[in-house]
């Protein structure tokens, strides 16, 4: 399913990355908008992963774009992954890239996508709604995007993503955020079967609209909530 909502200027980006000599796969917004469809939210910005180096990375990135900067950040009391964040310019337009380094990258399945006329690989549809789930139980106020993105996973069909994949997925990655929580003596990442219906998050509540729904917070979390429990042991 193909789904035009994203700039051209984004799609400039994504062709120039494609060119780079380094092993990566899209995740996050793009994926939403490839998937999801009409009930994907509009995304500006192009979120990867790698294990590469971002020393190497910063080099690579320079050599293709206008890089206007690139930010490194380490571990923190909230992030399980080392990350970088580069702004460059396309066009007399910021596009805003965004990444994370993984040690188990390489046990993560790919897709392939297309978004209008950019093809580009992404981690499987499995391995989002994973990285999504965990999102919700992270920190104590986590992104309302992420729970805008899991209801419309949830409305998908079945026979869209395979629910083994799910698990698999969620126990590889609670077990590599958790080992990185232990190391630096944080509380662990704990999944639950259910969202509490009083929740809080971060975020405009205005976010179902740009994915077509017209549905408040405690009615996402109540759908979410008969959803969940397949993937949560």
């Amino acid at each position: 399913m193909m789904h035009k909502n994203i700039s051209n200027n984004l799609e400039i980006a994504l062709d120039k990355l494609n060119n780079l000599d380094f092993d990566f796969l899209i995740i996050g917004g793009l994926i939403c908008n490839a998937v999801l469809a009409n009930h994907a939210r509009r995304t500006s910005d192009i979120d990867l992963i790698c294990n590469t180096d971002f020393h190497k990375l910063e080099e690579l990135l320079k050599k293709e774009f206008d890089v206007v900067r690139f930010l490194y950040f380490p571990l923190t009391n909230e992030a399980t992954e080392e990350s970088f964040s580069c702004f460059v310019r396309i066009n007399n337009e910021i596009i805003h890239i965004e990444g994370r380094r993984f040690d188990i990258f390489n046990k993560f399945k790919r897709s392939v996508y297309q978004i209008g006329q950019c093809t580009f690989n992404g981690v499987s549809v499995e391995l989002q709604i994973a990285e999504k789930i965990i999102a919700l139980f992270s920190i104590r106020v986590p992104l309302y995007k992420h729970l805008v993105d899991l209801y419309s996973f949830s409305k998908l069909n079945d026979k869209s993503f395979n629910k083994n994949d799910i698990k698999k997925y969620l126990k590889m990655l609670l077990s590599y955020k958790n080992n990185v929580k232990k190391k630096l003596y944080l509380p662990l990442i704990d999944l639950q079967p259910h969202i509490e219906v009083n929740k809080e998050f971060e975020g405009s509540l205005l976010l179902p609209l740009q994915a077509q729904y017209n549905h408040n917070k405690e009615y996402i979390i109540e759908e979410i909530n008969k959803w969940l429990p397949q993937f949560i042991e």
